[in-house]
Order: C-alpha cells, then structure tokens, then sequence
C-alpha cells in the first residue's frame, strides 16, 4: 500500500512519499520542503508515483500529519482516492466536516477517533456520542472509513473497543 504523507509547521511543509512494506516497515522514498505557497512543486511531487498506481488501478490514500487545513483544496484537486487525517488529540482540529467539504461526496475520507484520551476515559456515552458526531460530518452513507491515528493503548478495557464496533454496526 502507498501513502504520502504530509506533515506542516507552517509556514513551511515537509512532504515524504512513504511505501510501506507487507512488514510494516517504512521506506521513504522522497523528501520535499518549502513554503506552502509553493504549489507547483507539491502538485509535482504529490502527482509522481501515485498516478502511476491509479492507472495501474490500485487506489490511493492521501494520509496527513499536522494541520494540513491550509492546503487541503490543493490536496483534494490532486484526486486521491481517499484522504485520512489525525487525531484531534494531537491538537490539529481537521473535522471530517472540513474534509468532506474539500473532497466532496464521492471520494473516501478518513479518520479520526481519538484512540488515547477517549477510550482511555472509558465512558460509552461519551464515545457512542463522539462516533455520531464524526459520522454526521462524514455524510452518513458517504464513502467513509473510521479510525484512528495510534494504536489503542493496552489499558483500554476491551469492552470499550467493542462497544466502538457495536456502536458502529448500528449506524
């Protein structure tokens, strides 16, 4: 599977097109940076091997770290398959609102359950609550996928994870 990942401290941006082996382990394969406004060389490098997968009809994930908002309608003009994002926990306030309004409704996004503080709390109404809400701005019954951006912390009673999955089934 192909990412490419994003991460920005504005105003500049570090770009990294990563290929992740069936080992799980990371292979960068390109570094670019520069300043946002910069918008030719992103396109180019964002545009490079991916279109090379679409026409080989393999479908590709745009996956971002950091606060991507400022950049998001040139992202959704390179015509990813699907777009993931972080975690609100790690202070970047993406809402699946604001990526559904950039990639419209016939392309997938994803994201973006807190996976630490949440679950951790424990408290179901609180999380079958927060699943309703990113489900809303997602566009029920628009190509969607739920999850989160860290593994789920050992200390999570598993009750809590499938109530996540039951909650979810019953959207």
């Amino acid at each position: 599977m192909f990412f490419s990942k994003t991460r920005t401290n504005q105003p500049n941006i570090k770009l990294e097109k990563i290929l992740m082996g069936k080992n799980g382990k990371k292979i960068i394969l390109e570094t670019l940076e520069g300043k946002v406004s910069e918008r030719i060389p992103f396109a180019l490098f964002c545009c490079g091997w991916e279109y090379r997968y679409k026409v080989a009809g393999i479908k590709v994930m745009l996956w971002n770290e950091g606060d991507v908002r400022e950049i998001l309608d040139d992202e959704a003009a390179l015509g990813m398959d699907s777009f993931g994002v972080e975690q609100p926990r790690k202070h970047v306030n993406i809402t699946m609102g604001d990526l559904r309004y950039a990639y419209g409704d016939d392309r997938c996004i994803m994201g973006n359950l807190d996976s630490e503080m949440l679950l951790m709390r424990g408290d179901k109404d609180e999380i079958t609550s927060e699943l309703h809400r990113i489900i809303e701005e997602a566009g029920k019954g628009l190509p969607f996928m739920m999850f989160n951006g860290s593994p789920i912390p050992s200390n999570v009673d598993i009750e809590v994870v499938q109530h996540i999955f039951d909650v979810m089934y019953n959207l």
